[in-house]
């Protein structure tokens, strides 16, 4: 899911992995 998520948001990265569902932009 992590990859889904950098490669859909990639501007997010790393540092945004740990709540990438949750802090999604859009």
């Amino acid at each position: 899911m992590l990859i889904e998520c950098l490669l859909l948001h990639p501007e997010l990265g790393p540092s945004q992995n740990s709540g990438f569902e949750t802090t999604n932009p859009k």
